[in-house]
């Protein structure tokens, strides 16, 4: 679903790119705040979400969760 998603937001992956994705996904889905905020901020962008280091971890798996769900 999410190659799916970044696809239609126009993000062109590699199938390199597209297992990273895929992993840090999983790895989202199994537990948010196991991914570091630049995990999270690559995770973010892949959904056309636009996460900045600054922003709190809390917000950044919020904001993801957000994306995935309206990606269902």
């Amino acid at each position: 679903a999410i190659i799916e998603e970044a696809e239609r937001r126009g993000l062109k992956q590699s199938d390199e790119g597209a297992e990273e994705l895929n992993a840090l996904l999983d790895r989202f889905n199994e537990d948010p705040k196991s991914l570091n905020k630049e995990e999270h901020i690559i995770l973010g962008k892949s959904l056309g979400l636009n996460l900045r280091s600054y922003f709190g971890e809390d917000t950044m798996i919020a904001k993801i969760t957000e994306a995935l769900n309206e990606a269902e």
